[in-house]
This record gives C-alpha cells, structure tokens and sequence, in this order.
C-alpha cells in the first residue's frame, strides 16, 4: 500500500456534473486577490474561485458593484489566476458589460479570458438577458446564471430583499432558471432565495445549482469569501458565515507596530544588518567621523 496522497486535479465542468450526479456538494467561494487564492488552493476542495465585482467593494472600498469598472475587475481575475492552480478561475461580469448589447457581451468575456485567465463567466439576469448570455456561451465561453437577488438589479426589487417568498415570484425564479439552462448556462447561482426554490431547481434542472443564501437543498454552496474574515466592515449579509474577525486582528497588529516604532522596541537588531568592521573603519576614515551606533 502506498502512503502517497492521490494527486489533485483540475477541476472541469464535467467533475462538477460528476459531483451533481453522486450527490457531493459543489463548493464555490469568492476569491478576489492573490493571498486569498494561494490560501484556498494549498488547502484543497475548492472546487471554484469566484472572482466577484463585491471584491472591487472589499478590496477597493467600493460602496456597491453597480461601479465597478471591467478594469478593476480584470485586476482581481488576474491575481486569482496567478495563485490558483486546481479550482475553477470565474470572472463575475460587472454591469453593462454584457447587457448592451451580444457583440459587446462576447468581446468583454473574450478579455477575461484571454487577458485574465479566466475559464468561465457568471452572468446575473433573468428570462430577458438570457439572449446575451446565451451568445457567450455559443461563442465558446462557459458561462454559470445567476438569478434570485441579484445586486445589479436590486432597485427593481425595492432595494435587498429575499426573493421567492411568494409562488408568484418563486415560479418566475423557476422561469428565469429554465431560461439561462436553455441559453446554454452550465451551472445556476441562487442568491438569496427561500429554501424551496433552491431544493425544487437542484431536483429539477440538469445542470448544477448552487445556493449562495438559498438553502441547504442545492447542489452546492457559495460565499462570499471577504465575509468569512469580516473583511468587508460596512455589512455582513444574513446567509454569510463569519469565522473569524481578521479586522480585529489588522487592528492589534497596527497598534503593536506603531507602539513599537513610539517606543524604539522595533526594529531588533535581528531586523537590520551591519558593515564588516574593517569595512566600517574604512567608512569611518572616508567620513572623518565616528559613527554613534548605540
């Protein structure tokens, strides 16, 4: 018997229907710097690195993703790029870059992956801009649907509301869904939905659906990755899991460094380097001078 480890895989499109199909949570979380991306990739089981326009409000102080340029965006798809070798690198597409119009949509999806390293688009939407999505997907880009609370959208709902509570409104999610599953979407992302709409899509539709605060009944689960460390200070959404506080942490840290420069406790002489003494004396010589190093 042989104690190595099965060496990890990339992960495809075919693995997350394997996963579907054997019942096995996708896992999905947003990842949208480098340090995040090399973190979660030596660990292992992420199956994609969502890179979310919410990154430009986390790393950029953003106060929403309706701003967020297809640049600063570009920025982040590429950091992740670089630190990610196993999960899936999607590039959440931030508004107007593919609502105008298909050539326009099929252009910016083209630059994610091409300049970014992108392997795959999630696109927010409904029945209506399916159309568009479906045109990246026909010209060779993957592309994972995302309905429910969708941000972009968000003032046609009355601000941030849970979506589905109604039959009404659930049977237009389920018509929204079938919608971007026919226009060629390879997974669905469910934001902020009631749980049975989650569980009815996951039985229902082929392609995988993943809950990011839709319930436990889908097919996997997303987050936003800034929410597990409270790294986004202004608001944690309700179906977000906090782990730990790390602006606490940022916090002490900055309050030890600046006591220790106050109180000349840092740098240590571990911290910084000295001449050779015979170089030292020849530098003194040059100077004319003593150097006080006490």
């Amino acid at each position: 018997m042989s104690d190595e480890k099965p060496k990890r895989k990339k992960v495809t499109i075919p693995k997350l229907y394997e996963k579907k199909q054997r019942g096995e949570p996708i896992v999905m979380c947003g990842i949208n710097d480098y340090p995040h991306a090399r973190a979660s990739d030596l660990v292992g089981g992420l199956d994609i690195a969502s890179v979310g326009d919410s990154g430009a409000m986390v790393n950029f102080g953003r106060d929403t993703t309706l701003d967020v340029p297809f640049e600063e965006e570009l920025v982040m798809v590429q950091a992740v790029r670089r630190g990610t070798q196993y999960a899936m690198v999607l590039a959440d597409m931030p508004y107007m870059t593919y609502q105008v119009s298909k050539e326009e949509a099929i252009r910016n999806a083209g630059r994610y992956v091409s300049e970014g390293g992108a392997e795959v688009m999630k696109c927010e939407g409904d029945k209506y801009t399916a159309e568009n999505i479906g045109a990246i997907v026909r010209a060779g880009v993957p592309v994972m649907g995302h309905i429910g609370m969708t941000p972009m959208s968000a003032a046609k709902f009355g601000g941030f509301k849970p979506q589905g509570m109604t039959a009404q409104r659930a049977a237009q999610l389920i018509d929204d869904a079938k919608a971007m599953e026919d226009a060629g979407c390879f997974a669905i992302l469910l934001e902020w939905c009631a749980a049975e709409v989650g569980a009815y899509l996951s039985k229902n539709l082929a392609v995988p659906v993943i809950s990011l605060g839709a319930g436990p009944y889908c097919d996997g689960v997303h987050v936003i990755g800034g929410d597990l460390f409270w790294l986004y200070d202004k608001f944690v959404p309700q179906h977000s899991k906090v782990y730990v506080n790390i602006r606490e942490i940022f916090q002490q840290v900055y309050r030890d460094y600046i006591a220790d420069v106050t109180n000349r406790t840092y740098p240590e002489p571990a911290h910084w380097i000295t001449m050779p003494d015979s170089e030292r004396l020849i530098f003194e010589k040059m100077l004319h001078t003593e150097l006080d190093m006490a």
